[in-house]
Formats: C-alpha cells, sequence, structure tokens
C-alpha cells in the first residue's frame, strides 16, 4: 500500500502542468518591411547562427532597405532562461519569463567569424529565418488537463484503497 501511494504520489508530481511556446517561422530572407513591423511591436531581436547568439540592439535599416545595422550585445539572462527547459521538442517556459519569451525575434543565419559583440551590418540576404514565438494553447491546455486528471484519478485510487483496506479490517456481526 505504502508503495502504491509513492508511486502515484510521484506520478503527480512529475506530471505537472507545464507552460509550451511555439515558433512561427518564416524561411527565407527577411525584408525591411518585416523588420520595421517586428520593431514597432518592440520586440527583442536575437541574431542566431550555430554556435553563438547576441542580442541586438539599436537597430537600424540601411536606406538601400537590402541590410540592417545593429549593435550586438550579450543576451540577458532572462532571454536565457527557456532555452535550457527547451528539451526534446518539447519548448516549455516558466510563466514568469512569458512577457519576456514572447517578445523575442529570433534571426537565424550562418556562422560568421566576424561576428562579435559590437557595430554589426546584417544583409537579408544572409538571414535563413525568422522566428517569432508564441503561447502554444494547444498544447498547454492538454498538459494541464492531462495533470488534472492524474491527480485527480490518483487521489481517487489513494481514497479508495484506503477505504477498501478500512472496510477489510471491519469486522461485522449479524447478531
Amino acid at each position: 500500500m505504502k508503495n502504491l501511494c509513492i508511486i502515484l504520489l510521484a506520478t503527480v508530481i512529475f506530471s505537472s502542468c507545464s507552460n509550451f511556446y511555439k515558433a512561427v517561422t518564416t524561411i527565407g530572407h527577411s525584408n525591411a518591411a518585416d523588420l520595421e513591423e517586428l520593431k514597432r511591436q518592440q520586440k527583442y531581436f536575437i541574431l542566431r547562427d550555430n554556435s553563438m547568439a547576441y542580442g541586438m540592439t539599436n537597430i537600424s535599416v540601411n536606406p538601400d532597405g537590402k541590410s540592417v545595422q545593429c549593435d550586438l550585445v550579450s543576451l540577458p539572462d532572462q532571454h536565457l532562461t527557456h532555452a535550457s527547459k527547451a528539451v526534446a521538442d518539447k519548448p516549455k517556459y516558466d510563466k514568469v519569463y512569458a512577457d519576456y519569451i514572447f517578445n523575442e525575434v529570433h534571426i537565424y543565419t550562418n556562422p560568421d567569424s566576424s561576428r562579435a559583440p559590437g557595430h554589426y551590418t546584417l544583409p537579408f540576404s544572409d538571414v535563413l529565418k525568422t522566428e517569432v514565438l508564441q503561447k502554444d494553447t494547444v498544447r498547454t491546455r492538454r498538459n494541464h488537463i492531462r495533470s488534472v486528471l492524474l491527480g485527480v484519478g490518483g487521489t481517487v485510487v489513494v481514497v479508495g484503497a484506503i477505504g477498501a483496506i478500512a472496510l477489510s479490517n471491519l469486522t461485522f456481526s449479524l447478531y
């Protein structure tokens, strides 16, 4: 009985509610209009390649509309936290960081050895894809429902087992 309670408790704890996000991706080259629209929305831009990630500040589109000027900076901690939770195609986040996560725009490029903190020019033709992160409401809702059902089911089983044990210890007398 004690082992059953431990197993059910562990199941409920490890199936706790999680919040998920998804990336809405634009494949191919970005353009000045896309970037300006995201800037108007006050998004935080992150430049990524296979090995590095930088925050992009002081962003401006060049007059020719073919590249963007920016300052590359180290990523602040609040923009790094969700990356460590995204494991095995399960991009999770803590609600505490939702304001940061859903404000991010990820711009992916091939590696560039000249890239370092400081002033940088990014040609739009170098952009492989752009991702804007959004809450995955379907996956999050499904996870919350499963967690509640496991919690309620586990509670019912434990209470039922305790009740069965209590009933089996009672002696009935017809006289």
